[in-house]
C-alpha cells in the first residue's frame, strides 16, 4: 500500500451514483469542481476492508494560544488509533486536513502502523502547524473532504474492497465563511450513515470565554448530522487531551 494513484472526483461519484451508493441528488451536489483528483491507497494487496478516518484540524488564528496542546494531544490521538482491530490488519488509512479560510490536505490517505514511526502518517508539531488563519470555513471544507471520501470509498470499490469512513473535526468556532449549505452536508452525512458506510462522525469543540460554547458546539453537530460533539476547555491542556482521547475512542468503537 505505499504507491498512490490519482482520481478524479467527477467520475468517482459517477461510479457510486450508478451502483446506488449514493442518491443523485447527493451526486449533482457534490460534483462541484469534479475534476480535481485525489491520491488514493494502493488496495491491491488488502483482504480486509478498509476504514479511512479523515480528521479536519482548525488553523484560524484563534488556535495559536492552545497549539502546543493541539499538537501534543494530536499525537496522543493518532497512536491511541493504532490499538483499532483494522490498523493491525493494516487496513485503516488516514486523511488530514488544515482549515481556516482555506483547507490544505496534510497529504494522501496514508497506511496507519499499530507502532509510531513504522508509518508515513504525518504528526502535528511546531513547524506543519501554525495556526494563522483569519477566519473559519468549516463548511465549504468538509465539503471538499466529503468529495474525498466519495473517491475514496470508489478507490476500495475498484479493488472489491467494502470501505468504511470515520470523520473527526477539531475547531474552535463556528463556520463563518458560508459558501456551501450545511444541509447539504448533513444530506450527504446522514445517507452515508444510513448504509452503514460512515461509522463514526465527531466534533471536538475547544470552548473559550468569547468564542465556542456547549450550545454553539451542539448547534455545529445537528447541522452537520454528526453522531458526536465532544468539549473541552481550550485553556485547560488536560482538557483537550481528554477529548482527543475520547474522539479517538469513539472512531475506534464504531469501526470494531
Amino acid at each position: 500500500m505505499a504507491s498512490n494513484y490519482p482520481k478524479k472526483v467527477n467520475d468517482s461519484v459517477s461510479k457510486l451514483e450508478e451502483a446506488k451508493v449514493i442518491s443523485p441528488k447527493v451526486a449533482a451536489e457534490f460534483q462541484n469542481n469534479g475534476d480535481r483528483e485525489v491520491l488514493g491507497p494502493d488496495l491491491g494487496d488488502v483482504s480486509y476492508p478498509p476504514i479511512f478516518t479523515c480528521i479536519l484540524i482548525d488553523k484560524s488564528l484563534s488556535m495559536a494560544s492552545c497549539k502546543d496542546d493541539v499538537i501534543i494531544a494530536h499525537r496522543e490521538m493518532i497512536n491511541a488509533l493504532r490499538s483499532s482491530a483494522v490498523t493491525r490488519h493494516k487496513s485503516h488509512c488516514i486523511s488530514q486536513y488544515l482549515f481556516a479560510t482555506d483547507i490544505s490536505s496534510m497529504g494522501p490517505a496514508t497506511v496507519l502502523s499499530p507502532n509510531e514511526n513504522e508509518d508515513e502518517v504525518i504528526i502535528l508539531n511546531d513547524k506543519n502547524y501554525i495556526p494563522d488563519g483569519s477566519s473559519t470555513a468549516l463548511y465549504k471544507s468538509l465539503y471538499y473532504v466529503l468529495q474525498d471520501i466519495l473517491t475514496l470509498i470508489q478507490s476500495a470499490y475498484d479493488e472489491g474492497l467494502s470501505a468504511k469512513v470515520t470523520i473527526g473535526i477539531i475547531t474552535d468556532g463556528e463556520d463563518n465563511e458560508g459558501g456551501v449549505d450545511p444541509v447539504t452536508i448533513r444530506t450527504f452525512i446522514q445517507e452515508l450513515q444510513g448504509k452503514k458506510i460512515l461509522r463514526s462522525s465527531v466534533v471536538v469543540g475547544l470552548k473559550s470565554s468569547n468564542g465556542l460554547n456547549e450550545q454553539k458546539l451542539e448547534g455545529i453537530k445537528e447541522q452537520l448530522g454528526f453522531d458526536d460533539a465532544i468539549p473541552c476547555d481550550q485553556s485547560d491542556p488536560r482538557s483537550i487531551r481528554e477529548a482527543f482521547r475520547m474522539a479517538s475512542q469513539s472512531m475506534i468503537a464504531r469501526t470494531q
